[in-house]
C-alpha cells in the first residue's frame, strides 16, 4: 500500500501478464489481508483476486493455475479477515459465487482444484440467508466434487474439502 492507502501491489497490465508476478502480488495479499486500512482497500483487493481466479490459461500454453490458487487463497483470506458480515459481502456474491463455480466446472480452463470448494464454503458460510439463488449451483458442483473424490480415491474423502464443502451446503439448506 502506498501511503494515502491505495494497493499498488497488484501488476500494471499495461506491460504483458505474467502470470509470476501475480502471483506474488496475491501472495503478498495473502500475508497482510489484515492489515489493509480500508473496507474500499478491502474491496479493490478482492475484486482483483476475483479476476485472477477467473484468468484461463493461455493459448500458448501458458499456466495460470498458480495465479488462480493464490487468488483462491487470497479470497478466502479476505472473506474471513473483512467480509465476515452478510451485508459487507452481499454485493460481491454474484461476481464470487459465478467466477468460483466457473473453475468447478468439467474441463474448465479455470481449474484451480480443492481449493475452489475451500473458498466456496466460506462464500456459502458467510452469505447467510443471501445465497438463496446460488444454493442450487453450489450443491450440483460440491455434489459432483464428492463424487469425482470418491472415484479417484477410492472410497475415502474424509480429507477432502468437497466433503466441507458439502456440510456448508448443508448448513445453509438447515438455516430455512
Amino acid at each position: 500500500l502506498d501511503p494515502a492507502g491505495h494497493l499498488i501491489m497488484f501488476p500494471d497490465w499495461r506491460l504483458s501478464p505474467n502470470p509470476m508476478l501475480a502471483a506474488n502480488a496475491l501472495w503478498s495479499l495473502v500475508r497482510f489481508a489484515e492489515h489493509l486500512p480500508t473496507p474500499k482497500v478491502a474491496t479493490t483487493a478482492l475484486n482483483c483476486a476475483t479476476l485472477m481466479l477467473y484468468r484461463a490459461d493461455d493459448e500458448t500454453g501458458g499456466s495460470w493455475l498458480p495465479v488462480r490458487i493464490t487468488a483462491a487463497h487470497a479470497i478466502q483470506q479476505l472473506l474471513e479477515v473483512h467480509f465476515e458480515d452478510e451485508d459487507k459481502i452481499k454485493s460481491h456474491l454474484p461476481d464470487l459465487f459465478s467466477h468460483v463455480l466457473s473453475t468447478l466446472e468439467d474441463n474448465s480452463r479455470t481449474a484451480c482444484g480443492e481449493i475452489s470448494f475451500r473458498v466456496l464454503n466460506k462464500l456459502t458460510e458467510a452469505s447467510c440467508e443471501s445465497v438463496a439463488p446460488y444454493i442450487e449451483h453450489v450443491a450440483d458442483r460440491v455434489i459432483a466434487g464428492c463424487v469425482k473424490t470418491i472415484a479417484k480415491s477410492s472410497g475415502d474423502i474424509m480429507n477432502s474439502e468437497a466433503l466441507t464443502a458439502l456440510g456448508g451446503v448443508a448448513t445453509a439448506l438447515r438455516s430455512y
